[in-house]
């Protein structure tokens, strides 16, 4: 029996007992790839996009990386500067999430922007180097606030760039051709994310002759989603995770993510008030460790954390959660990534507050749960899966499957998220795999759940999620 036969044989029955048709057809779909969509390129942006939108997806997800796009991030001193106002940070920062978010709107999908990691140094408390380009130790929340704000504005529908740094399928050249534009390096955010150092800075931009009138500009698309933050409660996008206390450790990463929450939801719902705002976007898994400060924080013992509330959802009325307030949100976004099993299997015993895929009900209960409690919004008990995926090498210490297998496990999990009640979205981590300097190290991983290899050719997954998303959603569905 093959790998995928003996997990996903339970997937077949809950698929037999599954819901209504029309259950699944509700459910939206979204894919990730930052190394392709942020790289500046506008031929490689327009041709991923192209085969996202045949493929069916109804959203695309893209980051507002702070520490990128923040002035004098390496330093441990914030610079004088509007951080509320984007057209505040250095020229050419935000030029290729423009050219992005308007290549997604133009290939008729809905653009999603993660507002987050990871922080320049000035706005946190970490030494400058110390995490080499990730800082990430509590995050100050009216620094998150301020850049919160600063991004929801610019992409609220009616914000128009300086014209210098428009971007057209015409003159989408590089300043080393004459352009007007600042060259941008191709290697994308994969290489901060796996380890492959600093973007470059933007080239000095070459003079050209003045025109003779000025180009027309168009607002920048809006953008209607966004995620506050990513993956709080793991320590690769937020420290501290755990502290020391007399009786072992205790959580401390839903504090410190809660501050950073209660401080940016209002302002940026005051300016987009029918945008959504999604909250969390855990992990799915965590550390079990009686003492020691390694391991993220579990996802479901994080909400409770966060939510301020024990095992057994009663109020946590001391320390931290002195005066709380019901949490803001307009949905819970979750990863939750099944490496070691099928989608329908369950964490194993002694993980009782991880949450793979096939915890997704159990996940919504405790959303529900704590709804009903007040502890949280009824619209947080919405259910976002906005990252998934198989990997089709051996990476670090998680299994390989075969190509075959991925899409079988894909296509499957992409059918089982329809029917689990409260899901709204599910997920595809990434077009292409990435192949990022340096290789298969701790510090710099081969990506390779994507639906073609590195050189664009398709693996078998990419027909059969084509297949599943045209009979899953409606072809207006979020758009």
């Amino acid at each position: 029996m093959t790998l995928a036969s003996r997990l996903l044989l339970p997937i077949l029955v809950l698929l037999a007992l599954a819901g209504a048709p029309s259950q699944a057809s509700a459910l939206s779909s979204v894919v990730q790839d930052d190394a392709l969509l942020l790289s500046g390129d506008q031929a490689k942006v327009d041709g991923a996009l192209s085969k996202a939108e045949a493929i069916g997806f109804t959203h695309v997800r893209l980051t507002a990386n702070w520490q990128e796009i923040a002035p004098d991030a390496a330093s441990d001193t914030q610079p004088i500067f509007d951080a509320k106002n984007s057209a505040s940070y250095p020229a050419g920062v935000w030029d290729r999430l423009d050219l992005a978010v308007r290549a997604v709107r133009a290939h008729h999908m809905e653009p999603m922007i993660d507002i987050g990691f990871w922080a320049p140094y000035w706005a946190t408390t970490e030494p400058v180097g110390s995490q080499g380009i990730r800082a990430r130790e509590n995050v100050d929340p009216s620094a998150f606030s301020d850049f919160a704000e600063a991004v929801v504005r610019r992409y609220h529908g009616d914000f128009v760039p300086a014209a210098g740094a428009a971007r057209s399928k015409a003159g989408a050249t590089s300043a080393a051709t004459g352009s007007g534009a600042p060259q941008v390096s191709t290697r994308g955010l994969f290489d901060a994310l796996f380890g492959g150092g600093k973007q470059p800075a933007p080239a000095p931009t070459t003079t050209t002759p003045a025109a003779p009138a000025k180009p027309v500009v168009q607002p920048l698309p809006a953008v209607n989603t966004y995620t506050l933050w990513n993956e709080p409660n793991i320590k690769g996008f937020l420290t501290p995770q755990w502290k020391k206390t007399k009786k072992g450790r205790k959580p401390a990463s839903p504090g410190v993510y809660r501050r950073m929450l209660t401080a940016a939801y209002p302002r940026v719902k005051a300016i987009s008030p029918n945008a959504t705002f999604l909250i969390g976007a855990t992990s799915s898994t965590g550390s079990y460790a009686l003492s020691g400060l390694h391991g993220g924080v579990p996802p479901l013992q994080f909400i409770r954390e966060l939510a301020c509330v024990d095992a057994k959802l009663k109020p946590i009325r001391k320390g931290a959660c002195k005066g709380f307030t019901q949490l803001p949100g307009d949905g819970w976004a979750h990863h939750p990534y099944s490496f070691e099993t099928g989608p329908s299997n369950t964490s194993a015993d002694g993980r009782p507050d991880d949450a793979i895929l096939g915890d997704t009900a159990k996940l919504h209960k405790l959303l529900t749960k704590l709804a009903a409690r007040k502890r949280i919004t009824w619209a947080d008990s919405d259910l976002y899966l906005t990252e998934y995926g198989y990997f089709t090498t051996v990476i670090g210490t998680h299994r390989a499957v075969t190509e075959p297998e991925q899409a079988k496990l894909v296509g499957d999990a992409f059918r089982l998220a329809s029917q689990f009640p409260g899901v709204k979205m599910m997920s595809q981590f990434l077009l292409q795999d990435v192949q990022c300097d340096g290789g298969r190290t701790t510090s710099c991983l081969n990506w390779t759940t994507g639906l073609m290899h590195t050189d664009g050719t398709p693996k078998p997954l990419l027909g059969v999620l084509t297949d599943i998303l045209h009979s899953l959603v409606p072809e207006d569905a979020g758009r």
